[in-house]
């Protein structure tokens, strides 16, 4: 009750907490410090959106309190949980308009201060997330991946899920930090996403710490630090049979060009050109789904036995 919002008027607003309150920052850093003692390594801060002004004196924030306030106060508990437990992840939603596709706060927003928060989240882009990848929505994820290296938190539904992994792909290609749920009713998509779950696993460094750039909302790169590595997602984002294909240039990527590299099933039209200093990678895919395509250098290459090549190229 004491975290209670107050009005203008002094009236306590029963059931609507104000979040600056020093009583609910309080309580919330001592659950929230309970569980990272007993070992919880990810906080997700959902419901933290602007209830509204408080003038409630008894809280220790300005009167009124303001969206600026709020927004620092989010911030203030992330810092507090980051003082005691510095390795735990905490996910951030938006503080003003909270877990709604609306993105009211500047995705960086207070993001760099010591202490602050890890990850955004995804625009609540994750309970029809085939629905959002075929309107259109989804796109939002690429676009922000362009714009801003914050890493992205979703956690989605496979259960409508094709055969293909399109929605396992897209986005495990724009959220570094990727949850999935939902066991598809259909044997072949659940094994399907089996099979997706392990190669992603084998390549997920360079999912969450790989530099991400954009070919075109179809083509997507995931580019190991050190450039002796590198990631191709294709999608295919139509009704209809398309060839797929995206140039990329090493030298923008930082791809180191005087190494041997190994591609899996290279196909015709695919592979280096040494000359003009490109990768192209071109697939026939399906309609509504992706590909992944995988070029190690042969010194990346030989540290995992699991990858088998098909072909070999040099760059230079």
């Amino acid at each position: 009750v004491d975290s209670f919002r107050m009005d203008e008027q002094g009236r306590v607003l029963s059931g609507s907490i104000c979040l600056g309150s020093r009583q609910y920052l309080d309580e919330a850093e001592r659950r929230l410090s309970e569980h990272c003692a007993d070992g919880v390594v990810f906080l997700m801060f959902d419901g933290n959106q602007w209830q509204g002004g408080c003038w409630n004196s008894d809280h220790s924030h300005p009167v009124p309190f303001t969206r600026e306030d709020h927004c620092r106060a989010c911030v203030e508990l992330a810092q507090r949980i980051h003082t005691r437990y510095p390795d735990v992840l905490i996910e951030m939603h938006d503080m003003v308009s909270g877990p709604s596709v609306n993105r009211y706060t500047p995705v960086y927003y207070k993001y760099g201060l010591p202490g602050s928060y890890d990850e955004n989240w995804g625009f609540e882009l994750m309970w029809q997330p085939m629905e959002d990848i075929r309107s259109g929505r989804a796109r939002a994820l690429y676009y922000y991946n362009l714009a801003c290296n914050i890493p992205l938190y979703l956690h989605v539904d496979l259960r409508d899920d094709n055969e293909h992994c399109l929605v396992f792909w897209w986005y495990a290609s724009t959220c570094r930090h990727l949850g999935i749920g939902g066991l598809h009713e259909r044997a072949a998509v659940a094994a399907a996403h089996r099979h997706a779950m392990a190669r992603y696993r084998r390549l997920e460094p360079l999912y969450k710490r790989g530099d991400f750039h954009g070919v075109s909302e179809e083509v997507h790169v995931h580019v190991e630090p050190g450039g002796r590595a590198f990631v191709i997602n294709l999608f295919n984002l139509s009704d209809e049979s398309r060839v797929i294909s995206g140039t990329l240039s090493l030298d923008d990527l930082g791809i180191e060009r005087d190494l041997w590299y190994v591609t899996p099933g290279m196909r015709a039209g695919s592979g280096f050109d040494p000359q003009a200093g490109t990768y192209t990678a071109s697939r026939r895919l399906e309609p509504w789904s992706a590909q992944v395509v995988e070029v190690r250098a042969l010194e990346a290459e030989a540290r995992d036995a699991s990858t088998a090549p098909d072909s070999e190229a040099r760059t230079g």
